[in-house]
């Protein structure tokens, strides 16, 4: 049986004035996999989130997500389309008046018609899934930076989506908090059987969560494949990257 694509990307460019950021980026993503999006600061990782969640609307190219054409989508759909996706911000993105509790829980305040009680429940459950207890009543600013990352991840599951978008989810964390975070990823793979998109840079957190691994650079996934294939390749833009080496096609200079 033909595994079932969730995400299909189709030569997606994407320009702001004179720069080209995405230059006929292809991808497809199937059913229960992560697929983790590698490549430098600045070359197009978070604008290619932004694309598949509509924030941003492509130059040309296609996306098709979970059977849908988004490019025939009104706003109406795209909000409906967007209650499929969770999303895990760099910064965690919480807002500092509201509770952890209230962070979490406002999707489901915005988007269903759940009574108090079936949302404290749910609230408390997606908290203890990522590893926390007695958090409700705490502030963002009672929180490490490991804590508003789960906290983040919590709000990511709280609408039960299909796919979770993960932007850069180990930036700003000492290795041993992102080993965890690696490790929170990988689990709730297994518990909750979403379909996942990490971009990163982080090659270590890659390898540890990823099913399958794609470069982009100068606009384009120039290699995709499962993790023991990337490890051995012979692609020397891949092969530098993960290397982490000065030497190689890819020039220093051009890190953003």
């Amino acid at each position: 049986m033909e595994e079932e694509k969730v995400i299909i990307v189709e030569n997606l460019h994407k320009s702001f004035g004179e720069k080209k950021v995405l230059k006929g980026l292809s991808l497809e993503v199937f059913r229960g996999e992560t697929v983790v999006i590698i490549g430098r600061s600045g070359c197009g990782k978070s604008v290619f989130l932004k694309l598949i969640i509509g924030l941003l609307t492509p130059d040309s190219g296609k996306i098709t997500i979970l059977g849908k054409d988004t490019s025939s989508l009104n706003e109406r759909e795209w909000e409906e389309l967007r209650k499929k996706f969770g999303i895990v911000f760099q910064s965690s993105a919480l807002l500092n008046s509201l509770t952890v509790a209230e962070n979490v829980a406002l999707p489901l305040v915005e988007n269903t018609t759940l009574s108090k009680e079936e949302i404290q429940n749910r609230v408390r459950e997606k908290l203890h899934l990522v590893g926390l207890k007695e958090v409700e009543d705490l502030y963002p600013e009672d929180l490490s930076g490991g804590m508003k990352k789960r906290v983040g991840i919590a709000r990511a599951l709280i609408m039960e989506p299909e796919i979770i978008l993960y932007d850069e989810p180990t930036t700003g964390l000492d290795p041993i908090t992102a080993s965890a975070i690696n490790r929170l990823i990988m689990d709730l793979k297994e518990k909750v059987k979403t379909t996942s998109i990490v971009v990163t840079h982080d090659m270590k957190s890659a390898f540890l969560v990823g099913d399958r691994i794609g470069l982009l650079y100068d606009g384009r996934i120039v290699e995709i494949d499962k993790v023991e294939k990337i490890r051995k390749t012979s692609n020397p833009l891949v092969k530098q990257f993960i290397e982490g080496s000065h030497k190689g096609p890819i020039p220093v200079e051009e890190g953003v």
